[in-house]
């Protein structure tokens, strides 16, 4: 506005030089003319600049009490409130006040209908409009926000694999420290302050496998770090698990001739059993035993097992050492593994992906072209772990791969919940592990679990009876900073084993999540892959911010998770 005002003098100084020479002009009548044509001249120019700075103030006005009116709702029941909705109205006065003076914000709640009103004015003083007695002008401005109604359930799906260790391109932070601070951030905007009650968030740290363990756990030990007693498997709460009775017999999904690393507590292939050597060129009955079904295994089972730290059903007693891992829900048809000293590959890689219930949420009955029971998941124990002092591990050998199997992260998942102080103390505790590989589908498979009401994680059906009957709303956040990767000992263990075929399962299960009207955001992090990208895009509920987020620094990253925090916890302007 000082151009525009530099500008009006500059016409102000010319036209009293003109008017001036006018005036001594002795032809003629030009200045009787004059004389009858300037006032309304000059007062059609003055009204013109005044009305076009008035329109200026109204809109600074406008946006300014709905910025505060938003502000104000996000903290609807805060003792601050007000202190917020005159901060938000203030650093909202865009540009010039043109002199105006500002009668409030004030703002009135109605807590019947939920409501929260600002509204303030301004009075402006004019310029040429004083030649037809018109002083000031004095505009004003409200709106009315609803109180969110709705419950908010938001899962976070954070990548800990091993490239979140790397810095961020360009700056001297590493990946999973950008992550967990933006993270917070979000934390931070969608609860509000003080936390809502409406709000519950859940996390799921992922890798190449998720680790279903209750966050801040240990399997076989108490909460304060004593060990538990040894499993026998009877049923009490004092064991290491406890067995459920089923009521009834079903077919288990890990039959005889398609799964291989089934063991026995207590048996020779126990976890605690070691092999030191390669039993494919090894005469060790232990190995054998290791990696061959028991005579024991039963094409049906009438229990399912449940660790103590873990609300996820197993299909077999989880190991005394377990981590908290689990098999995705995949078995491969194709024998994997038979003794046969002469054979060129003693592993068949062949799989039935019709089988694979991982894309079904909670216990899947009759699944699949052979009618398999998904009851539970199989735990994944030493076999799938790496193993010390040879870079090697038992799934590794059956694959013939040289490289360690993706162990499992130690964090495990956090169900969700009202409180603020844990979500931000879990993220505060995530660490990434640089031997874990990227395995995108089951992070947002877990994830999509653990806000559901099915079995195995129900928190998101228990709604308090204070907000019995209102709407839910529900999100699951995905972030990741690189490709699909296939490794031995991972959740499939070498299922899927193409990239493009764990890229299918991806989009499978994103489909699958977005039918129940579930919101799909995604950020791809620090890395600009184009491939991934087109991946992300799609899995997104849509192809563009605030759904697609790319986020190639921890600016950027922040600014993405607050596009998605104030796109999930924006209001409804209701006037």
């Amino acid at each position: 506005m000082v151009k525009q005002r530099t500008q009006f003098s500059h016409f102000t100084s010319q036209f009293l030089r003109w008017s001036g020479k006018l005036k001594r002009d002795q032809k003629g009548a030009s200045l009787a003319f004059f004389a009858v044509a300037i006032v309304p001249t000059i007062a059609a120019i003055g009204t013109a600049v005044d009305i076009t700075q008035l329109m200026m103030l109204r809109s600074n006005l406008t946006a300014a009490v709905d910025a505060a009116a938003l502000a104000g709702g996000r903290v609807y029941f805060s003792t601050d409130r007000a202190d917020d909705i005159e901060a938000y109205f203030n650093a909202n006065l865009k540009g010039s006040d043109f002199g105006a003076t500002f009668d409030g914000p004030y703002s009135e709640e109605n807590d019947d209908k939920g409501t929260l009103r600002v509204w303030a004015s301004a009075t402006m003083p004019t310029g040429l409009m004083r030649l037809v007695g018109v002083d000031d002008i004095t505009i004003s401005s409200e709106s009315v926000v609803a109180r969110q109604t709705a419950l908010l359930d938001v899962v976070l799906a954070l990548d800990l694999s091993g490239s979140m260790l790397s810095d961020v391109p360009g700056e001297s932070k590493d990946r999973i420290d950008a992550a967990k601070e933006a993270a917070e951030e979000l934390i931070d905007i969608i609860y509000g302050d003080p936390p809502s009650d409406l709000v519950r968030v859940g996390i799921v740290p992922w890798g190449g496998k998720v680790n279903v363990s209750d966050f801040g756990t240990d399997h076989g030990y108490d909460a304060s770090g004593n060990p538990l007693s040894e499993p026998v498997g009877n049923g009490t709460i004092n064991d290491r698990y406890r067995a459920v009775n089923l009521g009834m017999s079903v077919a288990n999904p890990y039959e005889r001739d398609n799964y291989t690393y089934s063991y026995i507590p207590g048996g020779n292939n126990a976890p605690q059993v070691g092999v030191d050597d390669d039993p494919v060129n090894a005469d060790n009955p232990d190995a054998k035993d290791r990696f061959v079904l028991r005579d024991e295994h039963q094409d049906t089972i009438s229990k399912v097992y449940y660790a103590h730290n873990s609300a996820v059903p197993l299909l077999a007693p989880p190991p005394q050492d377990w981590k908290g891992c689990v098999y995705a829900r995949w078995a491969s048809t194709a024998k994997p593994f038979e003794w046969d000293e002469g054979a060129a590959r003693p592993y068949d890689l062949n799989v039935d992906q019709s089988n694979a219930a991982d894309v079904e949420d909670g216990i899947v009955m009759n699944y699949g072209p052979k009618n398999l029971d998904w009851v539970g998941w199989m735990p994944m124990g030493e076999e799938g772990e790496p193993q010390a002092g040879n870079n090697r591990c038992d799934l590794s050998r059956l694959t013939e791969l040289g490289h360690e199997c993706t162990p499992c992260l130690d964090s495990g998942i956090h169900r969700l919940s009202t409180s603020k102080a844990d979500a931000v103390s879990v993220v505060q505790g995530l660490e990434a592990i640089g031997s874990v590989y990227t395995n995108i589908p089951q992070g947002l498979t877990w994830a999509w679990r653990v806000l559901s009401d099915a079995e195995p994680f129900t928190e998101g059906s228990s709604v308090s009876a204070k907000y019995s009957g209102y709407e839910r709303d529900r999100a699951l956040v995905l972030l990741t900073d690189g490709a699909n990767t296939t490794r031995a000992g991972d959740a499939y263990n070498r299922g899927m084993n193409e990239q493009y075929e764990r890229n299918e399962r991806l989009l499978e299960v994103a489909g699958k999540i977005k039918d129940e009207d579930i919101l799909i955001y995604t950020v791809q992090f620090a890395n600009g892959s184009g491939s991934l990208a087109s991946l992300m895009k799609n899995t997104a509920t849509k192809p563009d911010a605030p759904f697609y987020n790319y986020a190639p620094s921890s600016d950027d990253l922040k600014a993405s998770f607050r596009a998605v925090a104030n796109n999930l916890s924006t209001l409804r302007l209701a006037k």
